[in-house]
Formats: structure tokens, sequence, C-alpha cells
């Protein structure tokens, strides 16, 4: 896991290696890339102090300023 900001650039010249990995802004906003290439947003948030994950949805079908509206939410 790399910490990073996101911007279209920065996920356009983010390759798929061997296992998942995942890019972080550092709020629990990110973007896990898969070994298929597959590229999609999640976030991270506590509720009831429970961890838990929300999978926004799959670049570049959602737009990062898409996907960051829905984080804001």
């Amino acid at each position: 896991m790399s910490k990073m900001s996101l911007t279209v650039k920065a996920i356009n010249n983010l390759h798929p290696k061997n296992k998942v990995y995942e890019i972080r802004e550092g709020d629990g906003f990110g973007l896990r890339i898969y070994p298929s290439g597959e590229k999609r947003f999640f976030f991270f948030y506590t509720l009831n102090k429970k961890r838990r994950q929300l999978s926004i949805g799959g670049y570049p079908t959602l737009s990062l300023k898409d996907a960051h509206k829905v984080r804001d939410k």
C-alpha cells in the first residue's frame, strides 16, 4: 500500500502487478489495482467502532472527480 495524491495522470500511469495493490490518499479514500488491470475506488470509514469499506466504483467508468463526490457524502 502506498500513499499519494490521486490525479487522473497518476491513475493512468498505474500498471497492474502480479498481486492486487492499493494507492491511498491518506483519508481512507484510495484506488485498488488488480492483476487484470481493473482499477476500483474504495473508501474506509468507521461506524459504531467498526471499520468498514465502501466500494465506490471502477475507473474510468467512474471519474476521479465523481469518486471524490461519493467519498464526501
